[in-house]
Protein backbone atom coordinates (compact mmCIF):
# COMPACT_ATOMS: atom_id res chain seq x y z
CA UNK A 1 0.00 0.00 0.00
CA UNK A 2 2.94 2.61 0.86
CA UNK A 3 4.22 1.88 -2.51
CA UNK A 4 1.09 3.07 -4.26
CA UNK A 5 1.20 6.60 -2.89
CA UNK A 6 4.72 7.13 -2.12
CA UNK A 7 6.94 8.32 -5.05
CA UNK A 8 6.94 5.63 -7.23
CA UNK A 9 3.57 7.35 -7.93
CA UNK A 10 4.89 10.08 -10.20
CA UNK A 11 5.40 12.14 -6.73
CA UNK A 12 1.82 11.83 -5.96
CA UNK A 13 1.40 11.64 -1.54
CA UNK A 14 -1.62 10.94 0.53
CA UNK A 15 -1.51 13.91 3.04
CA UNK A 16 -3.25 13.57 6.03
CA UNK A 17 -3.73 15.78 9.08
CA UNK A 18 -4.07 14.09 12.86
CA UNK A 19 -4.63 16.17 16.17
CA UNK A 20 -2.29 15.60 18.57
CA UNK A 21 -3.89 16.73 21.86
CA UNK A 22 -6.48 19.03 21.95
CA UNK A 23 -4.33 22.39 20.15
CA UNK A 24 -1.60 20.74 18.10
CA UNK A 25 -2.30 19.33 14.91
CA UNK A 26 0.18 17.64 12.61
CA UNK A 27 0.06 16.98 8.29
CA UNK A 28 2.20 14.71 6.87
CA UNK A 29 2.59 11.44 4.79
CA UNK A 30 -0.08 8.81 5.93
CA UNK A 31 1.75 5.97 6.97
CA UNK A 32 -1.35 3.58 8.54
CA UNK A 33 -4.10 3.35 10.51
CA UNK A 34 -3.78 1.30 13.91
CA UNK A 35 -5.89 -0.98 15.05
CA UNK A 36 -7.76 1.43 17.73
CA UNK A 37 -8.22 3.82 14.82
CA UNK A 38 -5.40 6.56 15.20
CA UNK A 39 -3.77 7.76 12.21
CA UNK A 40 0.28 7.50 11.94
CA UNK A 41 1.97 10.20 9.76
CA UNK A 42 5.66 10.93 8.57
CA UNK A 43 7.03 14.14 8.64
CA UNK A 44 10.71 14.39 7.26
CA UNK A 45 12.11 11.43 9.08
CA UNK A 46 9.75 12.00 12.15
CA UNK A 47 6.69 9.52 12.27
CA UNK A 48 3.56 11.01 14.47
CA UNK A 49 0.51 9.19 15.45
CA UNK A 50 -2.65 11.04 16.57
CA UNK A 51 -6.59 11.37 16.19
CA UNK A 52 -7.61 11.62 12.59
CA UNK A 53 -9.30 15.11 11.44
CA UNK A 54 -13.09 14.58 10.18
CA UNK A 55 -13.59 15.66 7.01
CA UNK A 56 -15.47 19.03 6.38
CA UNK A 57 -18.25 19.28 4.04
CA UNK A 58 -18.65 22.46 2.59
CA UNK A 59 -21.83 24.77 3.43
Amino acid sequence: MWQKWGTVNEGLTMLKTIMIGRYLSIQGQFVRTTPSGLVVVKVGNKTFMGRPVPKRHAA
